[in-house]
């Protein structure tokens, strides 16, 4: 019992003595950070006094300062009030000095004023007298002529009116003359026609043609069969040299039949068939002749290049055919594409012929085709019939509004593509008391009202003249003429394909009739002009789906909100609702969206900006309906977010979106506004698979 005790307490003392030596080695620890916390101590008071006598001194270098800037400013004092002293004195006497010399030279000229006074009176009423006498001379005299002058403007009305009777009379006839001559012609150019039918239900029969079957640098040699070849109307031109060189056939003009060579040479006479005697094949080391029809249009082509060793030809004439120049053969060549100018700006490839007769100018030349890179720019006000129309700002905007007339140039017309390859207008004005945006300056196409900057951007309007529509006007109001208001514009008609026909017989018969039909009506021939020139669709590539507004035809791309910026300076324009599509790739499956801008307005405050934050199905005035839709998206990786509505910043995370085909979407914009309707850019990518 005893020795349980003793080891107890034994244990507890053991422990307490190990207490005991923690406590002194905490102690000596304590006193040594005690002795370095008095060293630090110690040092600070002595940076203390330091400090101390340093703010002493400071304080008395300020002190002694104060008194010399006082002393400064007192004596400063002193001096400025002595030179003011000094200098008013000093002007006080000039004063002085001046206002005698004036009251000296008042007297004088009071002495001298009567005496020229009279004598200016006496100058002037002898002057004033003689003058009247000379006007009423002269006034006689100009009654006298005017009378005489009256007189021979009556004869010569009375002469004027006799010539208008005699040339009104003399132009009626020239009228009926031509009419009837017209009339003769083209009553030719129909019997022409009923044999060029004749011919093609004859296969057997050799067909009349002529080609270009020689091109060198010295002549040009046009080769045919051994018919007669009616050539009115057809041309050809030579370019060499950057030189060009153009030789015209009479409208009557033919080779005969036992001509199955023409040679046009730069020596020799031309042929008496040829108009403009006096051309010359231009030689060169490089020469491009070509063939064009009564249209104007390419028909085939003879390219010849030569340098010191070898001479190369490139022939086209119709795939190396027998070019048929007889009217039925004749097509509208493909040449208005859009082309670089020398300026490097936007123009259209077109004949030179077109191009000076729509207003153009020439600028260079058309790569793979023989025509010009014309420059083109419709005047405010002005009608365009052209497939294609390039429409800049004026210099000067003298008129308010400014409109563009775009008429359909072909009945297949069915959409005009506006590509804005410039275009800001003054930016639309935000007012935050009535959460309103209002344009000044604007552009009007059909339900769209734009204004901002709106440069890259593009529209398809519909511009269906099967329907009757034959004109779409583009209006600029500019009643505020914004001094930075710029644009150019492209603008294509597009021609949407024919219809198919039921059966090749029906396709025969259909083709004859809207061929030659037309012609079987008397009251058609003056048209007689309009069935020489076909359009070969060549739109395809181009045409939007039926109500598509934006037509995006690259695999890759981005979609932005009109008048955006990336620095979310601007606001997107109020009720707005137009629908985007993208074009897909054969074998692609979905498509890939990101945004990298997007903030629209959100009806619930803070929320997720999906579906009913941004839709109601049921219509409530004032229920903001700001959003863009997507159909059959969802949100990539997370199958549990399936949106089809998007608005507020849900996109602004840069989520990627996935959708299926179709690829459209749909932005809609209602009449209020605030700072957080910034717009959306958003890159998409056509995929094949996930």
């Amino acid at each position: 019992m005893y020795e349980s005790q003793v080891t107890d307490v034994t244990v507890k003392y053991n422990a307490a003595y190990a207490e005991k030596e923690k406590a002194v080695e905490n102690l000596c620890e304590v006193q040594k950070e005690s002795e370095c916390l008095r060293q630090q101590l110690d040092e600070a008071r002595k940076y203390l006094n330091a400090e101390s006598m340093i703010r002493t001194d400071l304080q008395n270098r300020i002190q002694r300062l104060r008194e010399e800037l006082t002393f400064k400013e007192q004596s400063h004092l002193r001096e400025i009030d002595e030179i003011h002293s000094r200098h008013q004195a000093e002007i006080s006497a000039v004063l002085q000095q001046l206002r005698e010399q004036h009251e000296e030279q008042m007297r004088k000229l009071e002495m001298m004023y009567p005496q020229e006074i009279n004598s200016l009176q006496a100058e002037a009423n002898h002057s004033l007298n003689s003058r009247i006498n000379e006007l009423e001379a002269t006034n006689a005299a100009l009654n006298t002529r005017n009378r005489d002058l009256e007189e021979l403007i009556q004869q010569e009305r009375t002469c004027h009116a006799a010539e208008v009777v005699n040339l009104e009379d003399e132009l009626r006839r020239l009228r009926n003359g031509m009419a009837q001559q017209q009339l003769q012609e083209e009553s030719a150019m129909y019997n022409k026609l009923l044999c060029d039918v004749e011919d093609m239900s004859q296969p057997s029969r050799e067909k009349d043609h002529i080609e270009i079957s020689q091109s060198d640098f010295e002549e040009m040699v046009l080769k045919k069969g051994t018919k007669e070849v009616h050539i009115g109307g057809v041309q050809f031109k030579t370019n060499a040299n950057d030189k060009e060189n153009d030789v015209n056939f009479h409208r009557s003009g033919t080779i005969e039949g036992d001509i199955n060579k023409l040679r046009v040479s730069a020596t020799d006479e031309p042929p008496i068939h040829m108009v403009m005697k006096s051309q010359e094949i231009q030689g060169g080391a490089s020469k491009k002749a070509s063939m064009f029809n009564a249209n104007e249009e390419v028909t085939g082509y003879r390219t010849t290049r030569a340098d010191a060793s070898n001479v190369s030809v490139e022939n086209d004439n119709k795939n190396n055919q027998t070019l048929d120049i007889s009217f039925r053969e004749a097509r509208r060549s493909n040449i208005a594409e859009s082309c670089l100018t020398t300026d490097d700006a936007s123009g259209t490839c077109m004949t030179r012929f077109r191009c000076l007769s729509s207003g153009g100018t020439p600028r260079g030349y058309c790569s793979g085709s023989y025509g010009v890179c014309c420059e083109t720019n419709l005047q405010c006000n002005a009608v365009s019939k052209l497939k294609r129309t390039i429409i800049k700002n004026p210099a000067l905007f003298t008129q308010d509004p400014c409109e563009y007339h775009i008429q359909a140039f072909s009945s297949n017309v069915c959409q005009l593509l506006i590509e804005f390859q410039r275009f800001e207008l003054q930016p639309p004005t935000y007012n935050p008391g009535t959460h309103t945006l209002e344009c000044g300056d604007n552009l009007m196409i059909g339900d769209f009202t734009l204004c901002g900057d709106n440069t890259g951007q593009h529209l398809y309007i519909p511009f269906n003249v099967a329907n009757g529509i034959q004109e779409i006007t583009l209006t600029f109001n500019l009643p505020n003429r914004w001094s930075f208001n710029t644009w150019r514009m492209v603008i294509t008609q597009l021609e949407c394909p024919a219809p198919k026909k039921r059966s090749q017989s029906h396709h025969q018969q259909q083709t004859f009739q809207q061929s030659f039909m037309p012609f079987v009506n008397g009251n058609n021939l003056p048209n007689l002009r309009t069935i020489f020139s076909s359009h070969h669709n060549n739109d395809f590539e181009l045409l939007a789906p039926s109500g598509c507004h934006q037509y995006f035809t690259q695999p890759m791309g981005t979609i932005r909100t009109f008048n955006f910026k990336d620095d979310g300076s601007t606001y997107y324009l109020p009720n707005f609702n137009y629908v985007i599509c993208i074009k897909p790739t054969p074998g692609a499956s979905m498509i890939e969206y990101q945004a990298t801008k997007f903030s629209l307005s959100n009806e619930v405050a803070n929320a997720a900006g999906y579906d009913s934050d941004c839709h109601s199905t049921i219509q409530t005035d004032g229920r903001r309906e700001d959003y863009l839709m997507i159909p059959q998206s969802f949100v990539a990786n997370s199958l549990n977010i399936l949106p089809t509505y998007y608005c507020g910043t849900s996109l602004q995370s840069r989520p990627s979106l996935i959708a299926s085909a179709p690829f459209i979407l749909y932005f809609t914009s209602d009449g209020f506004t605030d700072e957080t309707e910034t717009g959306f850019s958003i890159n998409y990518r056509v995929r094949t698979a996930y």
